[in-house]
């Protein structure tokens, strides 16, 4: 399984552009996943603010078909240090642009699911 992570700046169409990283892993029925982390030092929007945008731009940049993304949300919180990993199910339409996200917190049968051991 191929994994590949790095920082990702993204625009945002309110003016207050960020940066999260990505991760990416090809996994065995050709999917790809994509995870999202938020970074503490993000100097712009919350990934979950904007991630009707962000999806398409982290897609255009790796060259990802949209309906074929697994994309999972992990924030952490600073002062607990727990760890939220959150898949994004959303719909796609015709111009490529994202609908309707949810959220749905990851249990270990998802992770299990993608062939993949629990975070």
């Amino acid at each position: 399984m191929t994994r590949d992570t790095e920082p990702f700046a993204f625009k945002s169409s309110n003016g207050h552009d960020g940066i999260c990283r990505i991760e990416r892993l090809q996994l065995r029925d050709g999917r790809t996943l994509v995870i999202c982390h938020e970074l503490e030092e993000n100097p712009g929007n919350a990934v979950t603010n904007v991630i009707e945008q962000l999806i398409p731009q982290v897609a255009r940049k790796f060259g990802l078909d949209l309906r074929r993304v697994v994309w999972i949300e992990h924030t952490e919180e600073a002062e607990g240090n727990a760890h939220e990993w959150d898949v994004v199910n959303f719909k796609v339409d015709r111009r490529g642009s994202i609908l309707d996200p949810e959220w749905h917190p990851m249990t270990a049968d998802d992770w299990h699911e993608l062939g993949l051991e629990p975070r």
